[in-house]
């Protein structure tokens, strides 16, 4: 009896997965390569410098949605939401550890995501204030993010941060 229920149902299932799947809007799909790199490419760094530089609350309101995820190789995982990372940044690292991120010239690799957004990897070094004042390397480390357009809005919804050495391990 459930075998002859199951066939009854199922061309019901199948029209409404077809459904779902014409319904399905690709957000990059009018994007060319280079509109797509330099769309992901903007707002990537616009979040670092709101981040580390800038301390903008705001923009990084914009950019860390609520279900945003980050990992981190020396840290672990972080499942936070938006006001625990904007009270990270304006409280250690504009404050207390302000640090500096630099992009290494030319590690950057932006792929397509479809129905989705796109996928960002690059390498930065990260320079931290000395009793000084004067910015010093700390360290270098890979990121890969992937970002979801939603509604016309680049989010960051996760992120990897990986491969972080030492200045001493460095070779520039």
């Amino acid at each position: 009896m459930n075998v002859v229920k199951f066939l009854l149902i199922l061309p019901t299932l199948m029209f409404a997965a077809q459904a779902q799947e014409t319904e399905r809007v690709d957000p990059i799909a009018d994007l060319s390569q280079a509109e797509l790199e330099q769309q992901v490419l903007a707002v990537d760094n616009a979040m670092f410098e709101a981040a580390f530089g800038g301390c903008d609350a705001e923009l990084l309101k914009k950019v860390f949605p609520d279900d945003h995820e980050f990992f981190h190789d020396l840290v672990g995982a972080s499942h936070d939401s938006e006001a625990y990372w904007i009270g990270l940044f304006d409280e250690y690292f504009c404050t207390e550890k302000p640090i500096k991120r630099e992009l290494v010239a030319g590690s950057h690799e932006v792929y397509p995501m479809h129905y989705y957004g796109a996928l960002v990897y690059g390498e930065n070094r990260y320079y931290v204030k000395n009793k000084e004042g004067d910015y010093e390397l700390d360290d270098t480390g890979k990121y890969m993010h992937l970002w979801r357009l939603n509604d016309g809005q680049w989010e960051l919804t996760r992120a990897i941060s990986y491969d972080h050495q030492p200045p001493t391990d460095m070779t520039e």
